[in-house]
């Protein structure tokens, strides 16, 4: 059992991190905008997030798919 709630926090704290680095992101691109400052590098950082989000979302598909239908998959078919 504390398997499963140590797997439970562990998603519940990827979720979390990754929706609060995208809000701060998004608060810092919006406030700079409206300050009329333009910065490169976070335009860059939230293409990298939204990069990171859609890999991360493809892996656990992937990793549900191989645990459901008990599938080997593995990274050297890559």
């Amino acid at each position: 059992m504390p398997s499963s709630l140590t797997d439970t926090l562990q998603s519940i704290v990827e979720k979390a991190a990754i929706v609060l680095l995208s809000c701060i992101d998004d608060a810092l691109i919006m406030t700079l905008s409206k300050l009329g400052i333009s910065l490169p590098g976070l335009q860059f950082v939230s293409t990298v997030l939204i990069t990171i989000t859609v890999c991360v979302w493809l892996y656990r598909i992937l990793r549900f798919v191989s645990r459901h239908y008990r599938l080997q998959l593995s990274c050297a078919a890559w």
